[in-house]
């Protein structure tokens, strides 16, 4: 009897524990070689802190010597992925921010795939191995985040924003190709301009393409496009631009077919040149304080006519210019009976020219006076063909002068070269004197 007795106290009490015995507390929870399984109606397994502050929760799955923590950390908020290796905590390289509830990939994470499909905050370096697609909004606030495979963005409205935060600092894309030269697109504030720059082992070398945010203009260094280039309603400046590859062409094209094309050359802001070229004509341009002068140079299209404006003041061409004009003048020259004699000499520099000249016969006590002759040479005192001769045989006053024009001749020559007026007079009695004048214009 006293046996059933302590059998059946000893079921009153385990009933009694069983109906107010809370659920199981537990410091550490060990499963080996096993599972842990849980059933029931909206079953759950809790790992709570009972710690007032600075505790953390933390569930630890291990194989081998590599383990991997589940934490909620109280002094800091946030449910992290930790990794531990033999024991020791080695980072965290994904954790969730109890605030914001960004996630957060830090430290170095390696995978092959990230699929973000809304809000990512990266606060350190990040490395992605294989195809990146974000349809979310990413941010980044580290300053290493590299991509080993194509990475693409893809919503609705896709943008790459890179943003400087400090508004005083910049935000630059790098392209690097894992040797000495770089390039960077930059947006600086200091200079509120986009600036494509050039590093070579890691140091700043120049900008050699800057656009300006506030005008919008395009200013280069001295660059070289060795290649096809086009520029839609785009201004060059500070610099000079060459073209230069095999068979170079510098093409404007008015794609209308209905308007012009303009080449502008500016000097200071007021006086400007241009080179227009419409369905009819190609024309150059002057203007002086932003107005309209005149065309000086206007070329046909169908028929290549050229029209130059000619001068409008008693002024001369320049040396070496089209339409040089040089001339000499020489006097008293006395004239042998019958004799070849140098009236006058003009030097002329190498190039294409017209030349012409006047002889005037000047008699002294001549009682009479037969032919006289007038011609331009090359040589001194020698006559020219017959065709550039000019003769007088008519009755001539023995005292009054006389003038007589040689032919007019061309000459092209690629020296220095003394033209010579050739003049004759067959006379008797007294003396004869002759003035040479001499002229030329070059051609062309």
């Amino acid at each position: 009897m006293k046996k059933l007795l302590s059998v059946l106290v000893w079921i009153y009490s385990a009933a009694c524990l069983a109906q107010s015995y809370p659920s199981p507390v537990y410091n550490t929870v060990s499963v080996v070689g096993g599972s842990l399984g849980v059933t029931g109606q909206n079953p759950a397994i809790s790992v709570s802190d009972t710690l007032p502050t600075g505790g953390s929760a933390e569930v630890l799955i291990k194989s081998g010597v590599t383990m991997w923590g589940l934490t909620n950390t109280q002094a800091s908020n946030r449910f992290s992925i930790e990794k531990y290796i033999g024991g020791g905590y080695q980072d965290s390289p994904l954790y969730i921010d109890g605030g914001t509830g960004l996630i957060h990939i830090v430290d170095g994470l390696n995978a092959n795939t990230i699929g973000v499909g809304g809000a990512l905050t990266v606060g350190g370096a990040l490395g992605v191995t294989g195809a990146s697609t974000f349809a979310g909004t990413v941010t980044f606030n580290s300053s290493n985040v590299t991509f080993h495979g194509p990475p693409l963005i893809s919503f609705p409205g896709a943008i790459l924003g890179i943003n400087d935060t400090s508004g005083t600092s910049n935000s630059m894309l790098i392209f690097a190709n894992n040797g000495p030269f770089v390039w960077g697109l930059n947006n600086y504030s200091g200079s509120n301009a986009l600036t494509i720059d050039r590093y070579v082992n890691g140091a700043f070398v120049d900008s050699p393409f800057r656009v300006d945010n506030a005008a919008g203009t395009i200013t280069q260094a001295a660059t070289a496009f060795r290649g096809s280039s086009s520029f839609a309603n785009g201004f060059l400046s500070a610099g000079r631009t060459s073209v230069e590859y095999a068979g170079a062409t510098f093409v404007m094209n008015d794609t209308s077919g209905t308007s012009q094309n303009t080449l502008a050359f500016q000097s200071g802001s007021n006086n400007e040149w241009q080179i227009l070229t419409d369905t009819s004509q190609m024309r150059v341009t002057r203007y002086v304080g932003n107005s309209f002068v005149d065309n000086p140079l206007t070329i046909q299209n169908s028929s290549g006519a050229v029209a130059i404006k000619g001068t409008s003041t008693n002024d001369n061409a320049a040396v070496g210019y089209v339409g040089e004009f040089i001339k000499n003048h020489s006097v008293n020259t006395p004239v042998p009976d019958n004799t070849l004699t140098n009236c006058g000499t003009l030097s002329l520099p190498p190039g294409d020219w017209d030349v012409w000249g006047n002889i005037e016969f000047t008699p002294t006590e001549v009682t009479s006076w037969g032919q006289i002759g007038s011609s331009l040479s090359f040589v001194s005192n020698t006559l020219p063909g017959e065709e550039y001769q000019t003769t007088l045989s008519a009755t001539i006053n023995p005292g009054q002068p006389t003038t007589l024009q040689p032919v007019m001749q061309p000459l092209e020559i690629g020296s220095t070269t003394i033209v010579y007026l050739i003049g004759s007079a067959d006379f008797s009695g007294g003396t004869m004197t002759c003035d040479g004048y001499l002229e030329a214009r070059r051609r062309r």
